[in-house]
């Protein structure tokens, strides 16, 4: 692998059969190589081959690089190239990240030198592509036609309006990707947004709630330790409460407490008047 992707040293052929770990190539053992680039060999970096200018712009902006190529890092399960001369990681949902090899000094000249390579930056993607956010791993349902347009909606961040320490300018820029997706990929986080904004709906929970309910119906064990769960949580929870919280949690459980009072009431006479009505 380090050899497909022209991480070893020239001047000595290398046949992975027959190598040995102490061989050495211009001085270095074939072991340290080997566990320099580690992460290479697992599939969590990949060796991109980029011209002299790029390389040198890599490096500036804290990239590794070796012979001629920058070492870029993603997950096993996305793949890194060279895509109309500039570096991406795509994933299998559609998804690109874009590595933009400009020099970080704070975050706001960040920003401001992307805005003065718009022209290149937009020439990236397709007619049928767009621009997207990842911000601290999360991801919007929002999605671009130009880098323009995504930068003036970024620079809305109170988090980047705000900010003046410089360690959470460095954690922000850290933390923050430009993607590029293409029609099927932006659909799918749209998606998997729309998804998870239901999943957290007092709707969809109540009626989850109701599933488990049924299933721990017949595991009285298994219901017993849940209720014996749920009721330390709540425990914890009352314990964290102080101040306003308190008295808003405490207003709200005697409006709850009266509201089930009155079901009790309501029930009991239904029941007393049953009798009645079947007669």
């Amino acid at each position: 692998m380090l050899k497909k992707q022209g991480l070893l040293p020239t001047g000595k052929k290398v046949d992975a059969r027959s190598a040995l770990p102490n061989w050495k190539i211009k001085g270095k053992k074939l072991s340290t190589i080997v566990k320099k680039y580690d992460d290479v060999v697992s599939g969590k970096a990949t060796a991109v081959k980029v011209t002299a200018s790029q390389l040198k712009q890599f490096r500036k902006t804290g990239f590794e690089t070796a012979n001629k190529r920058v070492l870029v890092p993603h997950s096993k399960s996305e793949i890194a190239k060279l895509k109309q001369g500039q570096v991406t990681i795509t994933n299998k949902s559609g998804v690109e990240r874009v590595q933009l090899p400009i020099e970080y000094h704070n975050l706001r000249q960040y920003l401001t030198d992307i805005r003065k390579n718009a022209p290149v930056i937009n020439k990236l993607k397709k007619k049928n592509e767009y621009f997207g956010i990842r911000f601290f791993g999360g991801q919007r349902a929002m999605f671009y036609s130009n880098i323009q347009q995504l930068l003036d909606d970024l620079e809305r961040y109170e988090d980047i309006r705000k900010v003046t320490s410089k360690l959470k300018q460095q954690e922000i820029y850290h933390n923050l990707e430009i993607l590029r997706m293409n029609e099927p990929g932006a659909s799918g986080v749209s998606e998997r947004i729309r998804t998870r904004k239901k999943r957290m709906s007092k709707e969809y929970n109540r009626r989850h709630a109701k599933r488990q309910r049924k299933l721990m119906k017949n595991r009285p064990r298994s219901l017993a330790k849940a209720r014996a769960s749920a009721a330390q949580r709540q425990a914890d929870y009352r314990k964290r409460l102080k101040g306003p919280q308190k008295a808003h949690y405490l207003k709200q459980a005697r409006i709850r407490a009266a509201r089930n009072k009155k079901k009790k009431k309501t029930r009991r006479r239904k029941g007393h008047n049953e009798p009645h009505r079947r007669a």
